[in-house]
Parts: structure tokens; C-alpha cells; sequence
């Protein structure tokens, strides 16, 4: 009887942390225009079914380069975005990548990433995720922000 009382509580709180468990994720909208391809909005969604509080956006351009040739690489170029008292479980929002400049030229290409720190609800610990992106011209020669698979995960 212990035995089936044990492996019940594991289930159980294994089906819990599935159901809890946070997820979001970053993405972009379609729109880009290739003068300002930081008003592009992105959303950030939370795909998990409780609340996560304290969220805090932050991005890095790790690298940029320009129509006219000239670059810009440096990945500690950091400014902070947005930050949301809260987001409920399923719910998502746009927040816009926000610089204190403007860009020289149209820009080509580039490299981002956007960090996310937030505490999900019922937890005492912040953590954080790490999205990056690309933005390349397409085939039908469009700016477009892909998300890249190497995304980092982490927790503080």
C-alpha cells in the first residue's frame, strides 16, 4: 500500500510541475522597416498556466551591420526595455526594443538578444531566459527577425 501511495505522490507532483511550470517565449512580429527595424514589435507570451511577476526585459545588439558597409559589434551594448508588474498565465503583450540613438544608415543585418527576468508566481527565486535573433534579408528581400535555435536558458 505504501508502495502505491509513493509512486501516486510522484505522479502527482509530477503531472503539478507540468501543469505550473512557466513558460515564455519571445517573438517577433513580420513588419520590419529596414530604417527602423527596432519598432518592430515583438511578443512576449506566457504559455504557462500560472502568473509571472517582476518581468523585466533587457537587449543586447551583439552585432550590426549597416547598407553603407560600416558595422557595429559589440555585445555590451545593453539597454533596458519594458517591465510588467505581471503577465497571467496565457496572456502575451508587445514590447518594443527601445535604443537612446538612432542608426546611421538602413541597417543590412544584425544579432539580438533579449533577456527576460521574471519571478513566476508562488516562487521566491527570479530567473532569467536568454532569446537571440537575426535579422537577414529574405528571399523576397525583406527585413525579417528570425529566431535563433541556440537560445539560452538560465536561472538566478
Amino acid at each position: 500500500m505504501k508502495v502505491i501511495a509513493a509512486v501516486a505522490l510522484i505522479i502527482g507532483l509530477a503531472a503539478s510541475f507540468l501543469t505550473f511550470r512557466t513558460h515564455l517565449d519571445v517573438g517577433p512580429q513580420d513588419v520590419i522597416n529596414p530604417m527602423r527595424p527596432f519598432a518592430t514589435p515583438f511578443i512576449l507570451e506566457n504559455k504557462g498556466e500560472l502568473p509571472v511577476c517582476s518581468v523585466a526585459l533587457t537587449t543586447h545588439i551583439a552585432d550590426m551591420t549597416y547598407e553603407n558597409g560600416s558595422t557595429l559589434n559589440n555585445g555590451n551594448v545593453v539597454y533596458a526595455d519594458d517591465q510588467f508588474p505581471f503577465i497571467d498565465g496565457g496572456q502575451s503583450t508587445s514590447v518594443w526594443l527601445r535604443f537612446p540613438f538612432t542608426f546611421p544608415s538602413p541597417i543590412k543585418s544584425g544579432t539580438v538578444s533579449i533577456v527576460v527576468k521574471y519571478r513566476p508566481l508562488l516562487w521566491f527565486q527570479y530567473r532569467e531566459q536568454r532569446f537571440l535573433f537575426h535579422m537577414d534579408t529574405n528571399a523576397g528581400g525583406q527585413l525579417v527577425w528570425l529566431k535563433m535555435m541556440g537560445r539560452e536558458h538560465g536561472s538566478h
